[in-house]
């Protein structure tokens, strides 16, 4: 071995025993190495956050160290007062403290509760948070309309109330779904009117958070329906009543418009012509079919169709009726005497099937006031349905209705008049006419009114009124005239029904 390779070890080894004391002094004394990774952890590394050689409890030294500590796992980096350690939370600093603020939707129980931040930590039981105030929590009560009629006829809801179909099923008049999706409430009262025409109530003993409940109007049969001469625009109405948890009372209302069509109409679903067949209120003609179809035939003038059907009374009261009114006078009369008629429907029209001389003829009304030959319909177009008129009743289960002549709009309205004051010739004539209107009919009436003064036949005064007569009222009209003249005084007065 050469000279130069000897000095060469030498100085190698020279070095490595003073790297050796320079670890043991570090060890030691705290003295830094800079090195890091090297496997041992010293002073300046923990300052220098050098994760490869110091663990958190290798640097518990009162000083944070934000590489290595934070406040969750060193005592070295406390939080500030009124702040959390929350490491990671967004708000959180670099050493790991979040400030605590009502209304970020985390509820720090070290500080807040639900009386001073209820935004965060909600509220107990049966109250909820509004403003950051725990209030009684309301009711989540509410209703839909399942099923909602906008316009049926009088006369279906009259002789059909239960809405029954030709398989005799019954379908409710109106039908809400009442829900509940908050805290429980009781005693409930759910009122449903049509005006002054229907009403009817129901009670529910409670629901609970998340129950639905349908509630079910079904009419019962009455003859008010059939007081409904024309059209009336009405609502149908709901009203809610109940009690929340607290014993506090609520109420809910809707209205729905709803169209009541007159008597004189024939419903499409639930409607048909046996409901205006009234044999009860008929008198017999005639000891057959063809001697009623002559007779009655000499009695009613057969007018075009208006799209309106009379009940029997009416047609008989006003003397003519369309082919449709004839129908159901005809069948009526023949159901009276036990001729067992029939409704023929065909894509011509209806006709009218019934008994005689132990088989059956088919009637066509379009030819009323004809012999009973032109009547008589010798080939039936094709069929579609025949219905006999006991069936119906039976099988749908529709009520025979009667009709009160007092129900035709007009027929029980009187009045009188009287005169008070005087003409004193020549210059000197006061009069005052006094009129008693009465409606001793079964339907409330809407009538205009005209007065009219005439002295010497000549027009001097008129005075009109637009009034609506309840069934079975009275009112009084006074119409007043003065002037300087005399002579012979009268007065006229005359009375329409309004439309």
């Amino acid at each position: 071995m050469g000279i130069l390779p000897r000095f060469l070890l030498l100085i190698l080894a020279s070095a490595l025993v003073v790297l050796g004391f320079n670890l043991y002094n570090s060890q030691l004394v705290g003295e830094v190495t800079p090195e890091c990774g090297d496997g041992f952890c010293t002073a300046r590394e923990c300052k220098e956050g050098c994760k490869a050689d110091c663990k958190v409890e290798m640097c518990q030294d009162g000083e944070c160290t934000l590489a290595i500590e934070n406040c969750q796992t060193s005592q070295d980096c406390p939080c500030p007062s009124g702040a959390l350690c929350r490491p990671g939370r967004q708000n959180a600093d670099q050493y790991g403290c979040a400030s605590v603020m009502c209304g970020d939707g985390l509820c720090d129980q070290e500080f807040e509760n639900n009386q001073d931040c209820c935004q965060d930590c909600g509220c107990e039981a049966g109250y909820e948070c509004s403003n950051n105030v725990c209030f009684i929590a309301p009711p989540r009560v509410g209703f839909s309309p399942l099923i909602v009629r906008k316009n049926l006829s009088a006369s279906t809801l009259a002789a059909n109330p239960f809405l029954a179909n030709g398989s005799g099923i019954q379908h409710p008049f109106f039908t809400i779904i009442l829900t509940n999706s908050g805290r429980p409430t009781s005693n409930f009262v759910i009122e449903f009117d049509l005006g002054k025409y229907a009403s009817n109530k129901q009670t529910v003993k409670s629901l609970s958070k998340g129950e639905e409940v349908p509630i079910q109007w079904f009419l019962e049969q009455d003859d008010i329906w059939l007081t409904i001469y024309k059209d009336i625009e009405t609502s149908l109405n709901v009203t809610v009543n109940y009690f929340d948890a607290q014993g506090i009372a609520h109420r809910m209302h809707r209205s729905y418009p709803f169209t009541l069509l007159s008597r004189n109409h024939v419903d499409i679903l639930y409607g048909d012509l046996a409901y205006f067949v009234t044999p009860d209120d008929v008198e017999t003609v005639g000891r057959n079919a063809r001697e009623i179809w002559v007779e009655l035939g000499n009695k009613i003038k057969l007018i075009e169709d208006n799209g309106s059907i009379q009940f029997p009374v009416e047609t008989l009261y006003y003397g003519e009726g369309n082919p449709t009114d004839v129908l159901v006078l005809l069948a009526s009369v023949y159901q009276d005497i036990g001729l067992e008629p029939a409704f023929v429907e065909t894509q011509e029209g209806t006709f009218l099937w019934v008994r005689y001389k132990n088989d059956y003829v088919t009637l066509d009304t379009r030819q009323f006031g004809k012999a009973w030959e032109a009547g008589t319909v010798e080939k039936i177009p094709k069929i579609d349905d025949i219905r006999f008129i006991w069936q119906i009743w039976e099988d749908w289960g529709a009520f025979s209705l009667t009709f009160d002549p007092r129900l035709i709009p007009g027929r029980d309205f009187s009045w009188r008049d009287t005169l008070e004051g005087s003409c004193t010739c020549p210059d000197d004539c006061r009069m005052v006419v006094v009129y008693d209107l009465r409606n001793n009919g079964l339907v409330d009436l809407d009538i205009c009114a005209e007065s009219l003064f005439t002295l010497n036949k000549e027009e001097v005064a008129s005075r009109d009124w637009c009034l609506t007569m309840p069934a079975g009222s009275s009112k009084e009209l006074r119409h007043g005239w003065s002037d300087n003249v005399c002579g012979d005084f009268d007065n006229v007065f005359s009375w329409k029904l309004s439309d």
